[in-house]
């Protein structure tokens, strides 16, 4: 697929809308470091409820994103500085699937998105549904 499909206003805004979105996921990250390590530690610090399955869910989960995010900004980078010759070849680049790391970067969504279900699941059997009720 070329980039003369496509108007200059669009491929402006998508090579926009790119860096800037994984210049957001960099934030949201250091964001979601500081209350990673705040959760760890409050959570550690608790007597009453340690169950190691929630302390070992929310690190696959902080990890993952992290792995993820780590994809996301090297796939940026080298989009940006080896395939930006031209802002032609800097879109094609971008909308140009490449296999293996946007294969593990669905992997690790996928990965997040089933850990997040279980904890949810797990809430919700531990509690007897207690905080669905409390939600409607």
């Amino acid at each position: 697929m070329s980039s003369q499909e496509f108007p200059t206003t669009f491929e402006m805004s998508f090579i926009s809308t790119t860096l800037n979105s994984t210049m957001l996921l960099a934030l949201l990250w250091g964001l979601y470091t500081l209350v990673y390590f705040g959760t760890l530690y409050a959570y550690c610090n608790k007597k009453s409820s340690r169950h190691w399955a929630v302390i070992g869910a929310i690190s696959v989960l902080y990890f993952a994103f992290s792995a993820y995010t780590i994809i996301s900004w090297y796939l940026t980078q080298h989009e940006f500085i080896y395939d930006a010759e031209t802002r032609e070849t800097l879109f094609e680049a971008l909308i140009a699937p490449s296999t293996v790391p946007e294969f593990t970067s669905n992997l690790l969504v996928s990965v997040m998105t089933g850990v997040a279900d279980g904890v949810l699941v797990g809430c919700k059997l531990i509690r007897g549904g207690v905080l669905m009720k409390k939600a409607l």
